[in-house]
């Protein structure tokens, strides 16, 4: 496990692990274990990100993972479109993966990169259309021996799709950061992508079982 954000009573911005420092937010509410955020077109009206008091992640590198959170959408593509649930993004740079929603397809999920470079639309996918529903969401990137990544997509534990990337990507110690509602960006500015999810619970887990 390299980070997990349960958002409960006495920890609401803290990474529980102890890898990644505070959260900076600009969310609607945390409460009761959730964190409401909010959005509308591709803009991301609240957000919060790892960074509180310039802290650094402090974890090893990161190159094999699993992203996994657990979400109720507040409303489908038509009114907040192409955020993130969940990414990690470098702090130098735009190189990210995430949990991405509506942005290439209308009220579908994918494994959101940079620039697309490790996306693909998941062969199965699901097409969202209630809101409410508390929905498991994980994305595995697994690096095999030859450089190439395996990439496999789960919504309540049945399988979006998986692909394979050559596009490698890792995360440094100290060049590291953790996106909740907008897909990459800065703790100053924030950063592109709309969305109007209520998050519970979220991990970053190495992915040492696949």
């Amino acid at each position: 496990m390299l980070g997990q954000w349960p958002f409960e009573i006495g920890e609401e911005t803290d990474d529980v692990v102890g890898n990644f420092p505070g959260l900076v937010s600009r969310v609607r509410k945390i409460e009761d274990g959730q964190l409401k955020l909010e959005g509308t077109g591709t803009n991301a009206l609240g957000w919060a990100v790892t960074g509180k008091d310039d802290g650094k992640y402090t974890g090893p590198t990161i190159t094999s993972k699993t992203l996994v959170a657990w979400v109720r959408l507040r409303e489908l593509s038509e009114r907040a479109k192409a955020g993130s649930v969940i990414t990690i993004d470098r702090i130098s740079s735009d190189h990210f993966d995430g949990i991405i929603f509506a942005e290439r397809q209308p009220n579908q999920w994918m494994a959101g990169s940079s620039y697309f470079h490790r996306t693909q639309d998941f062969d199965l996918g699901f097409m969202e259309e209630e809101t409410g529903e508390l929905i498991q969401l994980v994305i595995t990137y697994e690096v095999l021996e030859d450089g190439v990544i395996y990439i496999t997509g789960y919504r309540n534990d049945e399988e979006l799709g998986f692909y394979e990337s050559i596009q490698l990507s890792s995360w440094q110690t100290g060049d590291a950061e953790i996106f909740f509602g907008n897909r990459h960006g800065s703790k100053q500015a924030g950063g592109p992508g709309g969305s109007r999810p209520i998050l519970r619970k979220l991990a970053s887990t190495v992915a040492s079982w696949l």
